[in-house]
């Protein structure tokens, strides 16, 4: 387990539940579209949401381009 997935709580939602919590805090004007900047001002302002989208690189495969 890498540093990051070992300091994160364990968030027993599903996937549809945390990606539903994320649109309905991104999308400010509630016009169902989220625009660059709702993605932005919302990721920035929300500890949760910035902890979803942050990225263990130990557990991601990248493949290196020759």
């Amino acid at each position: 387990m890498g540093l990051a997935a070992s300091l994160t709580e364990v968030d027993p939602q599903t996937a549809e539940e945390c990606t539903n919590r994320i649109f309905i805090s991104l999308d400010k004007d509630r016009d169902a579209v989220i625009s660059q900047q709702e993605f932005i001002e919302g990721a920035l302002g929300d500890q949760w949401i910035r902890a979803m989208l942050e990225c263990d690189p130990s557990t991601v495969d990248v493949p290196i381009s020759p």
